[in-house]
């Protein structure tokens, strides 16, 4: 499971290849720690968008690689 999804996440995948049978994507919900990403200029980290792009891409190298993979929405 890649739960929360942090940033940067998505460089994960290879690293996972031939450890892991199944990826499950879960988006950051923990909106009490969204002033430190404030505070570090990491606001992009906490759309929506960088959750779709970053689980797209998840999506994607899994897909490459033959992992199963289910992103949560």
């Amino acid at each position: 499971m890649i739960a929360p999804l942090l940033p940067r996440t998505e460089n994960l995948v290879p690293l996972l290849a031939g450890k892991v049978d199944h990826i499950l994507v879960d988006r950051l919900n923990y909106h009490y720690a969204d002033h430190i990403f404030r505070k570090l200029n990491r606001e992009q980290y906490l759309r929506k968008e960088y959750y779709s792009n970053a689980s797209r891409q998840i999506e994607r190298e899994c897909r490459r690689l033959g992992i199963t993979c289910r992103v949560i929405s």
